[in-house]
Parts: structure tokens; sequence; C-alpha cells
């Protein structure tokens, strides 16, 4: 794939260029789909002449717990694995007050951590990273009285941002936090499918984000007590970035934790999830597609189990989602999941619709790993990854997941560890053979995580998915990693189930040209309801 350079001077950012294509079949004429660059944040390559990142959500009030502690405490990791110092603006910009910027230098091979309260004192904060070099990614943890979170910050504004799984369930606050970067307004509707219908409040219609601003808007205060909440967030004028934050305390056995998870800002046929741990006592897995077009999608929720010649292949889940509406699929509640297995998820539009799909993991106090994690699924494939925070503070375990998404060939990955200016290839994960539609996980152990400030670069001879999770103070954590924009690709060529099935085989006694079942004596059809999820809205 031949490399992009992408110029993008401080406090300029490159207008976005829309391929005004279209696909012609028979009298329906179907845009095509959006640049792979434009649905989900990405990592410029090191020859790129700047790039900025935005993170929308966290407080700043400079306190974690106790009297005046914010929801979020808001810290943003830059990680520059690039051979050059990359030097830039770190911006705060608060809910009340002026905005403040500093100066910063991140050295080669090196990550550095910010934290928004030390520049500006508020409730809520916004943050604005300009950088004059590529090959740099940018995430940020959250950590306040309901728990920890990790999540990738915004490559770049876009006018629309979609979240297929939210909740107002007792006990549970659902925020938004709505940032608008650029000095002229932004008029923004909100929209909410629930298990009601559709819910547009009269106070989230043309609701104004000032120029240099961010606004956060309770949710749950005003859609209360549904147990699923799909949102778009659609700006009349403007762009801006749109982060979702759930924050639940347990109520009713519920999951307990807290996650901040960046919207979808376009719709996919596929979306790729790294990590599916096996079923167990106290956790829930649900799996939320959101359709926003204005024709049916045939969907399916496919997941693939680790060892699939020992632990076998799982009917997928199939759903119908109506136009602007959303279906569930509870991973765990019909036992089609073996016990103790984990695997990955792959959920792909079957007749050309684009959609939005999101996990929500949840784990109650009496589970072995509690935590909330959100996480909207990966809609591109990449050959370079990275993983701007691979270890962090008070972490218990943490692993890194390399799924090959692909249904013909195997692909070699290895995995380069950056930590203090030093580069070298992290023990035990160089040549790792991840075969055709398979994943493997990678446990970072204490030689690895004991590394200051470590970064990793996955780089793979094929296209491949990543994430990273960890077990921060007994809370579960997960996000995926930043893909490298030059090699970024859509999902294409992906692995079916049947692919994992044993040939069946062939008697002696017929004829190579029989066929192996009697045309006369043919199996009725499986009942639809025997794959099929319930469709909510």
């Amino acid at each position: 794939m031949s490399r992009r350079v992408w110029r993008l001077p401080l406090l300029v950012l490159l207008p976005l260029l829309v391929v005004a294509a279209i696909a012609v079949q028979g009298d329906e004429v179907e845009p095509a789909p959006p640049p792979t660059d434009r649905v989900t944040p990405v990592a410029l390559g090191a020859d790129a002449d700047g790039s900025t990142w935005y993170c929308a959500a966290g407080s700043a009030t400079g306190v974690v717990s106790g009297d005046g502690a914010g929801t979020g405490e808001q810290v943003v990791v830059i990680a520059n694995l690039s051979d050059r110092a990359v030097g830039g603006l770190f911006t705060v910009v608060p809910s009340e007050g002026a905005s403040a910027s500093e100066p910063i230098e991140v050295p080669a091979h090196t990550r550095i951590e910010v934290r928004a309260s030390a520049i500006v004192v508020a409730p809520w904060a916004s943050v604005v990273v300009e950088l004059d070099g590529g090959e740099v990614a940018v995430e940020h943890a959250l950590e306040g009285p309901g728990g920890r979170s990790v999540s990738p910050c915004a490559s770049q504004p876009s006018p629309t941002w979609y979240f297929p799984a939210g909740t107002t369930r007792a006990g549970t606050t659902m925020l938004l936090a709505l940032f608008n970067p650029f000095p002229g307004e932004a008029s923004v509707d909100l929209s909410f499918e629930t298990e009601d219908g559709t819910r547009t409040p009269q106070q989230f219609q043309g609701l104004v984000v000032p120029g240099g601003r961010v606004t956060v808007v309770d949710v749950s205060a005003v859609v209360t007590l549904r147990a699923q909440i799909a949102t778009t967030v659609t700006a009349r004028n403007g762009r801006i970035i749109a982060e979702q934050v759930l924050v639940s305390d347990g109520t009713d056995g519920s999951a307990v934790g807290l996650t901040s998870v960046l919207g979808a800002p376009a719709p996919a046929l596929d979306w790729v999830f790294p990590e599916l741990g096996p079923a167990a006592e106290g956790r829930t897995s649900t799996m939320a597609v959101l359709n926003p077009g204005d024709a049916d999608a045939e969907v399916e929720v496919q997941v693939l189990l680790d060892d699939p010649a020992v632990n076998g292949t799982v009917e997928p889940f199939v759903l119908t989602v109506g136009p602007t509406s959303y279906g569930v699929v509870d991973l765990y509640a019909d036992g089609r999941l073996p016990e103790g297995v984990g695997g990955w998820v792959m959920v792909r539009s079957t007749n050309g619709v684009p959609i939005v799909a999101e996990r929500l993991d949840g784990g109650t106090e009496e589970a072995d790993r509690p935590g909330l994690v959100a996480m909207v699924g990966a809609p591109v494939q990449a050959g370079r990854w990275i993983v701007p925070a691979a270890s962090a503070s008070s972490v218990e375990a943490t692993g890194l997941v390399v799924v090959n998404p692909s249904g013909s060939r195997d692909v070699t990955v290895t995995v380069r560890a950056d930590a203090g200016g030093t580069t070298q290839d992290l023990p035990g994960a160089t040549s790792i053979v991840v075969p055709a539609g398979s994943r493997v996980v990678v446990p970072l152990g204490p030689e690895a995580v004991d590394l200051e400030g470590l970064s990793l670069m996955v780089e793979a001879d094929g296209p491949v998915v990543v994430s990273r999770w960890f077990v921060l103070d007994g809370d579960l954590a997960e996000s995926l990693g930043v893909p490298v924009v030059d090699t970024v690709s859509a999902l294409l060529d992906l692995v079916r189930p049947e692919a994992f099935l044993p040939e069946a085989p062939v008697s002696e006694d017929v004829p190579v040209d029989a066929p192996l079942i009697d045309p006369a004596i043919v199996p009725p059809e499986p009942s639809a309801t025997s794959a099929t999820s319930t469709t909510e809205g």
C-alpha cells in the first residue's frame, strides 16, 4: 500500500475528503462506504508533518475519590513510537472558565501522561493535543469513585456519532460529552432508541455547543430507567467529538464500574471485537447493533471460539434490525457458548445495509473481575497498530489480543516494546503466527509491565485487529489499539465459521460424483427462532 502524507499544521484540521462514488445495482443507487480513515481513530505515519487528537470526556477537579471528586479524573496518554522527538501544544477546554494551553515534547519511543487538572480545574474538561509529527497515538484514562476506564481519543471531529449500547437502568448514570473544538458554535440534535420507541427530548434538539467548549448532558436524568438506549448525535452545523460515559453502582445486582467510549462517526458493514471472555458467574456480555439507515439490516453476530478444532463452532445469532432501530444479543444467555472458552466476535450486515455495533460487558461485585466495559468494534483492519498505554499503576494483569479475521491466510506478528526512549522486541512475542480466522492472546508478564511508560507497536505481514485489556484495582478495562493509517484497509476476506468444520468423509463404496444426501430426503429448515435474538426498537 502506498504511503500517504497528511499535512496538518498546528491549529488547522484538514478538511475531510469525501469521495462521492456510487454503486449502481439495477435501479438502486447506494452510497459508497466512507473512507477507512473516517470510521475510527487512526495514527498518521511517521513522515506526517503533524497530527491532532481530541479527548472529549473527563473531569478535572484534581480529586479522584471522596469529597470534591469528579466522575472520572482525566489523564491523557501520548505515545510517540517514531524515531524523532515530537513537540506540540496541549490545550484543556473546560466546561466553565477559560481554556489554557501548555507546550509539550514527547521524546522518541516514549510516552508521557498529562493530567487535565494540572492545567485547568473544572467539573468537566476536554483536551486537544496538537503535535508536529506522526506515528503518535493518544488515549485517555478516567478514574473516579465508580472505577477506571481507558479508551482512545478521536483523531478527527465528525457531524455524526453513534452509540448503540447505553442504559439508564436503576443505579446507572449515562452522560454524553459533546466537545466543539472550533470557534463557531455547533447546533446538535440527540435521538434515543429505547425499548419503548424513539425519544427526542425537546431540550436535546438544537442543543447549542458554544465554540471552544464542552457540554456534558445527563441523559439518565431525562430518558429515565431504560434497560437499553441507542443514541445518535447529529450536528446540524459544524463538527464535534462525542463520548459516552456510564457509571453503575451495582443496584439490583447489576454490573458495577465506570466506562467511557468514543462513538462511531459512521456506520460500516462489518465490525470486529477481539476479546470475548468465557461466561462466568456475575458476568454479562451483550452486543447492541444500531441501524441508522432507512432499510432493514440483516445481521449476523458470530462468536469464533478459541481452538475451534477442540471447542467447535457456534451457531451465529441472527437478527433483523429495522430502520433507525436497534437489536440486542445477550451472548451468554442461551447457553450456546461452551463454559470456560473465550473467543472473538464478528458482527456483519449480510444485506449491504451499514450498521454500528457496540459491546457492553459487565461484572457484578460477586464476579471474579467486576467492572464495566463499553467498546465500539473495529470497522477496519491494519498491518500496524499502536497500543499507547500497555502498563498502568495498580495493574494486576494485562494482555494483548491480536485477531486475524482473514479466511484465507495466516499472519505473522511481532510486538515491539517502547519505553523510556528505547525500543526492543517484546520477549516471547516475536514471529507469532496467528492462523486464519483465529486470535492470539499475549499475556504481558512482569518483565513488560514493569517497564515504566510502556507502549507497544504491533506489526504484522497481513491485516489484523488489536485490543488490550487490563485488570486495574480489581476492575476490568479494555479498548482497541490505534491503527496506523497507511496500513489500514476495510474488513475484507472475512472468515466464515464453516471453514473450521471437518470435511465429511467419503465412503469408498460411494462413487466420488454421487450425492452424499439423497435429494429426495431433504431435512427441514432450522427454526428461525433457534438462531434469532430478540430485536428491540
